[in-house]
């Protein structure tokens, strides 16, 4: 059996903590790592392992009904009473198709359903702070785009407020600054809470993310790093196993890239900053490789644009919006990858808003989908060649876009 790790990670090693040094820790307490999630406890390092392993605040899932809960509630747990209360929580949002997003920050959760064409708002519990423009993963347990019980929310990096320590002459000055950061974390909407996942191995922020369905992984390429500088850094994370390992890096270092994924195989990166001729890279077989268009084709990528997997399956990736250097990009076009060929579509964006750094969608029909742009919510059909607002943004989007485009 090759018990080599696919991705070449290497075996962890951990060194002992010298005598001296571990005596020193048993004076201290310590925050448990499920603070988050609600639990107040302070614990002597000596006992910290075995108060997190039995911690009442840790969420666990039924293996007789699914429905999550705090393992304090098991004992006062009964199926049918939590499927009732799930169903009628679920029917208030019947067949609706829902957008996620969060006020950095804070402990506000905004939810946009289709069916109101409105925005509402959940305060979690605990001590848990969302990061700045976060990027959020919609998994529906093979229901597609409506909520249910398998229903999973995750989000990953964005910009955090760090505590960073400086010396200036003799003397340490704390500093608070907003850095990316490495976070992972799942929203769970029926507990109002939020519990930190494994993290990234690199801080990122502004940076393309992608959906392999069919394994429950989510890949995330490039962005910004906490010097502010764009990266070629690639990551996957195994939802399941609750793990992010390292992929080959790209060719080249970019933030605000636009990611698909194509039957569970292919990955193509498209445009990002700085922007250039050559704005698509595509992942296959562990390496990555620049696509050359076809001969006499020029197409120069926008940066924090969207992209859309069309339903004829074509080979055909829809590319809106975005932005070029000087200006914003209201064009939209049809990439086929199998010709290499971008295609010009008699479409255009709404002039006030070409920024869509959210991924995610609703699908209505065939190539008709709606969508979460910087300034309000859109519908988008590329079958009628039509795009309008249906909704305002949620009233700080703008504010947040504003903040991680300083950097």
């Amino acid at each position: 059996m090759n018990r080599n790790c696919p991705f070449r990670c290497e075996r962890p090693t951990f060194q002992k903590i010298h005598r001296t040094i571990k005596n020193m820790l048993f004076k201290f307490k310590f925050e448990c790592k499920f603070a988050a999630m609600g639990c107040q406890d302070k614990i002597y390092y000596d006992k910290l392992s075995i108060h997190e392993q039995n911690c009442p605040y840790e969420i666990e899932t039924c293996q007789k009904c699914q429905i999550q809960m705090r393992i304090a509630e098991r004992n006062e747990h009964d199926c049918v009473t939590s499927l009732k209360n799930e169903v009628q929580r679920l029917s208030k949002t019947s067949k609706s198709r829902l957008l996620f997003y969060t006020s950095g920050g804070s402990q506000e959760f905004h939810i946009f359903e289709e069916k109101s064409l409105d925005w509402s708002t959940l305060k979690l519990t605990g001590d848990f702070q969302f990061p700045i423009l976060p990027q959020i993963v919609v998994l529906n347990g093979g229901i597609k785009d409506q909520v249910s019980v398998n229903t999973r929310i995750i989000g990953i990096g964005g910009i955090k407020q760090q505590q960073k320590v400086r010396e200036e002459g003799k003397q340490q000055i704390v500093e608070k600054v907003q850095e990316p950061c490495k976070d992972t974390f799942e929203v769970f909407i029926n507990l109002l809470t939020a519990r930190p996942k494994f993290n990234m191995r690199q801080a990122r922020a502004m940076f393309g993310v992608g959906v392999d369905r069919l394994h429950n992984e989510i890949y995330v390429v490039g962005g910004i790093d906490s010097e502010k500088k764009e990266i070629a850094e690639c990551e996957i994370y195994d939802i399941k196993q609750n793990m992010w390992s390292q992929l080959p890096s790209m060719n080249q270092a970019k933030s605000s890239l636009s990611l698909i994924v194509v039957n569970t195989n292919f990955l193509y990166a498209f445009g990002g900053y700085p922007i250039s001729n050559s704005s698509i890279e595509l992942f296959f077989e562990q390496k990555w490789s620049k696509m050359e268009l076809k001969e006499g084709e020029q197409f120069v990528h926008p940066f924090w644009s969207g992209s859309y997997l069309s339903d004829k399956l074509d080979g055909s990736i829809l590319i809106f919006g975005g932005g070029l250097k000087y200006n914003d990009a209201d064009q939209c076009y049809d990439f086929n990858a199998d010709s290499r060929t971008f295609q010009k579509i008699k479409m255009t964006i709404p002039k006030e808003d070409r920024f869509f750094y959210n991924a995610q969608k609703i699908q209505l029909s065939e190539d008709n989908f709606i969508t979460l742009g910087r300034h309000g919510v859109y519908k988008i059909d590329f079958v009628k060649r039509t795009c309008y607002k249906i909704s305002t943004g949620y009233r700080d989007l703008d504010q947040q876009q504003q903040q991680i485009q300083q950097l």
